[in-house]
């Protein structure tokens, strides 16, 4: 498949999905919110949310299988998508009120589209379902394009998806119904799918980005909170601070939103709090077993050449058509899959065989880091990973390469501190990097805090033979030895 097959499949899902006749003319609508409080809504944003696309965001959780450790984290897409919004409005008036006048009502309509469309690109399970369709190539064809090679680092998959869906030529039908039923409301596409992928072509319009999908967001002050909301997590993030210490930054050129240097703290702290998720919830080894196994269903489908309800999911648009219970509901799908799928909703997980961080070489020394570092670099392509699984399948009974994961999960990244632009003084800027180095935390984390693991199934007999194999490989094929922690930190009982 290539980019224009891929465009047509989205135009043919697209049209059957969504119908003109969709848009009507109706009054404003008052929603509560958890995290963000009673907001209203105005006729032409309710009649958007109500669009079979947006309303699959409530079928899709925000983190995924979160919930089988945090019960409390059920939070979906959509509830995600009221709190961009309701962020994204507070953002507009505030640079209103300091001075970007061109900020007028029409474009801060535009904002708020969005913030409603932003995520509507996601597939099951949100960002899980991305990790198996990122690696589709007509997806690396995509990233070739101008419009992404510039933001090629940044960009996530399901915003590219999003970006597609706003230009489709569906999505422009349904503008010029909703401009023709709320003459105020005039859709600048263009604005709204540049400012989802963070690449505004129109400097001047830069703080456009900068609310959508820039270093602190709408999306970034709504997740945390809402993530932390959900699975009880006790983090602070002052967003009122934040948005008070807000400064309008115009240098004739380029006009972007910049922070007052008596919120810097505020911000130090978002970023800190974003760093600490990831051990406790997005890397959380048990969300990280679910996640293999999750990828496990989608190997499998791909290598036994299946199709589910005609989906072979080898195109971005087979995710975008279903949601989480599509997944579970595994007594309609091949019966190869079942069983996976089964133990997924049963909470019948992987564990961990062996626990890989750089704290546990043995010995700490510059060559047995550099090995490490070499190791790291090898697991970055995916085939690489199955080789290794397969070596352990090899000499494992009883269990398939489905059953067995080495995973490593992606770096955090805090490349905000280095676009965050922080005023010391009158017309004198800062990053917030240099005045305070955050890539500290990040060297920190990545050196003593990010684990690996290899996954089986929980078996006590399989997890050990799993662990000697696994251990013997890395000290064999990559020169990396392991000291005990690597065991005990299994829990293997």
């Amino acid at each position: 498949m290539n980019e224009q097959d891929f465009k047509d499949k989205l135009e043919e899902w697209l049209s059957a999905t969504l119908d003109k006749n969709l848009i009507n003319k109706i009054g404003p609508k008052i929603i509560r919110d958890p995290v963000h409080g009673i907001q209203r809504f105005f006729g032409w944003e309710i009649n958007f949310l109500d669009l079979p696309i947006i309303q699959r965001l409530r079928y899709i959780k925000q983190n995924a299988f979160a919930y089988l450790i945090y019960p409390g984290a059920l939070q979906t897409r959509f509830d995600h998508t009221l709190g961009v919004s309701i962020l994204t409005e507070k953002f507009a008036n505030i640079l209103r009120k300091k001075g970007f006048n061109d900020l007028d009502e029409n474009l801060q309509n535009n904002l708020r589209i969005a913030a409603i469309f932003h995520d509507v690109g996601h597939g099951p399970l949100s960002h899980l379902s991305e990790e198996v369709y990122s690696q589709l190539d007509v997806i690396q064809e995509i990233l070739t394009k101008p419009e992404f090679v510039a933001v090629k680092q940044n960009v996530k998959t399901h915003e590219m998806l999003s970006y597609y869906i706003i230009k489709s030529d569906k999505l422009k039908e349904l503008f010029q119904r909703v401009n023709k039923c709320y003459p105020k409301v005039s859709c600048d596409i263009d604005l709204i799918s540049e400012s989802i992928i963070g690449n505004v072509s129109d400097l001047k319009r830069k703080y456009c980005q900068d609310i959508i999908n820039g270093s602190f967001d709408a999306d970034k002050l709504d997740y945390i909170q809402r993530d932390c909301y959900f699975t009880g997590l006790i983090m602070g993030v002052d967003v009122e601070r934040i948005f008070h210490a807000i400064i309008p930054k115009d240098d004739g050129i380029k006009k972007e939103i910049a922070l007052d240097i008596s919120g810097s703290h505020n911000i130090e702290q978002l970023l800190f709090n974003k760093l600490l998720l990831h051990p406790s919830l997005y890397h959380h080894h048990k969300v990280r077993a679910c996640t293999c196994m999750f990828k496990s269903v989608f190997e499998i489908i791909k290598d036994k050449d299946l199709a589910i309800d005609g989906k072979k999911f080898d195109n971005p648009v087979d995710f975008l058509e279903i949601t989480d219970d599509f997944f579970f509901s595994y007594k309609d799908k091949p019966s190869v899959i079942q069983p996976h799928i089964k133990n997924l909703r049963n909470r019948v997980l992987f564990k961990r065989a062996l626990v890989i961080c750089g704290d546990f070489l043995n010995p700490v020394n510059l060559s047995t880091i550099k090995s490490y570092k070499d190791f790291l670099k090898w697991m970055e392509d995916p085939e690489k990973i199955r080789d290794f699984r397969r070596l352990i399948c090899d000499k494992v009974k009883d269990i398939t390469e489905y059953d067995v994961w080495l995973d490593f999960p992606k770096s955090p990244s805090l490349r905000e501190a280095s676009q965050i632009s922080i005023q010391v003084r009158e017309d004198e800027y800062k990053t917030l990097d240099e005045l305070f180095p955050t890539s500290g935390w990040l060297n920190t984390y990545l050196e003593h805090k990010i684990r690996g693991y290899v996954f089986c199934p929980p078996t006590k007999k399989i997890r050990g033979r799993v662990h000697e194999i696994s251990r013997k490989i890395l000290k064999d094929d990559f020169n990396i030895e392991l000291t005990e922690d690597c065991y005990y930190q299994c829990k293997i009982r």
